[in-house]
């Protein structure tokens, strides 16, 4: 279990990992896109089960960070124990891969949800008072937000940000903006 440092910095940024199948379409987009709407709060990167190691974000999804203006320099990496143990708050694109998540790091389960999860139970979270500003006020929202899974756990599917590795276009355009809306929600929750 990840437990908040003793001192407040201002480099004390949480470590947000977004993790999907080959991390060249959803976690990359993930990874960016909160990066760019949290800034210095967060680092945001991500990894894949059977990541595409080297590769860089596919390019239907790199044109749409393009459209919107974020950056996406970087390359698929392997997601391994150490780098889920490192991470302070985990976010899969599906909730199969929140269970092999969960099954490599058993103890990254309170800290673990699927992205369209984790958006759900932030928005319905009473509104914050001042925006965190640091890892040590961001780790409590997490702890939170494990005690509120079950209050989203009757979505099903809705919590899964389907693949759309090697579909039509229409799939990239679905898997980003359901991507950005979840994103768009926890920047929100977290400003």
């Amino acid at each position: 279990m990840i437990s908040p440092v003793t001192s407040e910095t201002e480099n004390d940024r949480l470590r947000v990992l977004s993790v999907c199948v080959g991390n060249i379409c959803r976690s990359p987009v993930s990874e960016f896109l909160l990066q760019h709407e949290l800034g210095d709060r967060v680092e945001s990167t991500s990894a894949g089960t059977h990541a595409l190691v080297g590769q860089p974000v596919y390019p239907p999804m790199a044109s749409r960070l393009d459209a919107v203006g974020v950056a996406h320099d970087g390359a698929a990496r392997q997601v391994d124990e150490p780098l889920l143990r490192q991470s302070d708050l985990i976010l899969t694109m599906t909730r199969e891969l929140r269970s092999r998540v969960v099954e490599l790091v058993p103890a990254a389960v309170r800290r673990t949800f699927t992205l369209a999860e984790f958006a759900e139970i932030v928005a319905a979270a009473p509104h914050l008072a001042h925006p965190p500003s640091g890892r040590a006020e961001l780790i409590p929202l997490i702890t939170a937000a494990a005690a509120q899974r079950s209050a989203v756990a009757g979505r099903g599917a809705d919590l899964d940000i389907a693949d759309p590795y090697r579909r039509q276009d229409a799939d990239y355009a679905v898997a980003f903006e359901q991507i950005r809306r979840c994103v768009a929600v926890i920047a929100d929750a977290w400003r």
